[in-house]
């Protein structure tokens, strides 16, 4: 396979505003002469499924949570319906201890406030996959402040009260997480997945910076959607990788949206096609700006999306094969 890196480069030099003169029309020829010359002859890629956790899509040139509702026995379930009433009734005295020490404790107010979105809605609308990866944070903060106050330190510490509903609520999450089949299997399947310390060390710094990143894409990324990753890092950052399975959540809400990304971009080469029939994506595509927006982002952020794959070879496979093997079914 030619050089990713290299390849990569190419289109970051195409689209950045700087050297970029001729818009769409430049985008289009760089493509097409990916598609038609170096690409040309190899076997696709199948893009690796989606890891136990959040699930995304690209709606609208917006990346966004895919929402996996209640089943009917889910829905049904009458001791989850009332331990989740009790979690509600938990949450504004959390959220009020919890603002008031924002400005000392910003990863615990970003991860509490994600919280209160995702568990604070309607039983028949709470979302398993996506609470469970907050909750984990949620469960890593509640950890790492029994820590801090224990030892009796002097750099902020929690108030008894607040670390208080602290641990209570994230108790009773750990408990409605559990009540799930669903909640179990993603459970079992985290402590199934655990990775080496070697490829802990050398991907989690790449991770939080692409989560960072895409938490910050406002125009690209839907606010819902920010929060959340804003989340899931703030989790690994409360107590490490290992507490309350928040590595786990933070790699599978990296693979996830990193996968979610490059299908969309796919899906608009493949629909449209530069080559078939003659027309470039600009014409076929509405929403072009947006997908040219996460070209962009792939390609500025290149050496992080390889630093993070490079220890899964399908999913630096196909992360890496996006450009070459841009409409292989057309041709």
């Amino acid at each position: 396979m030619p050089d990713t890196d290299a390849r990569l480069k190419r289109i970051h030099d195409a689209l950045d505003p700087d050297t970029r003169k001729d818009g769409l029309k430049l985008i289009d020829a760089l493509i097409k002469g990916l598609m038609a010359g170096e690409g040309a002859g190899k076997a696709k890629v199948l893009a690796p499924e989606d890891f136990p956790g959040a699930h995304f899509l690209v709606k609208d040139g917006q990346l966004v949570l895919r929402a996996v509702p209640l089943d009917d026995e889910e829905a049904t379930n009458l001791p989850q319906r009332r331990l989740h009433e009790r979690i509600v009734r938990r949450l504004g005295l959390l959220k009020e201890y919890t603002d008031r020490v924002g400005n000392t404790h910003r990863g615990l107010k970003v991860v509490i406030d994600e919280y209160v979105v995702e568990a604070d809605r309607p039983f028949d609308e709470i979302d398993i996959d996506v609470l469970w990866s907050v909750g984990n944070g949620l469960i890593a903060q509640a950890e790492a402040f029994r820590e801090f106050n224990s030892a009796l330190s002097t750099s902020y510490p929690l108030e008894p009260e607040h670390l208080g509903v602290l641990i209570d609520v994230a108790g009773l999450h750990g408990g409605f997480i559990l009540g799930f089949e669903r909640g179990r299997d993603l459970v079992d399947k985290a402590d199934k997945a655990r990775l080496a310390a070697q490829i802990i060390a050398a991907i989690e710094k790449p991770m939080l910076g692409l989560l960072d990143g895409l938490s910050r894409q406002h125009d690209s990324v839907d606010a819902r959607t920010r929060q959340f990753l804003a989340a899931v890092a703030e989790g690994v950052r409360a107590a490490g990788w290992d507490t309350a399975r928040t590595g786990h959540t933070a790699y599978a809400a990296t693979r996830n949206a990193l996968l979610a990304i490059g299908r969309a971009i796919l899906w608009v080469n493949e629909k449209g096609g530069t080559i078939v029939g003659g027309l470039a994506l600009g014409e076929i595509d509405p929403a072009f700006a947006e997908t040219t927006k996460w070209l962009q982002f792939f390609a500025a952020n290149s050496r992080e999306i390889m630093s993070f794959a490079v220890h899964f070879p399908e999913l630096r496979a196909w992360l890496g094969g996006i450009i070459d093997h841009m409409d292989d079914e057309q041709k």
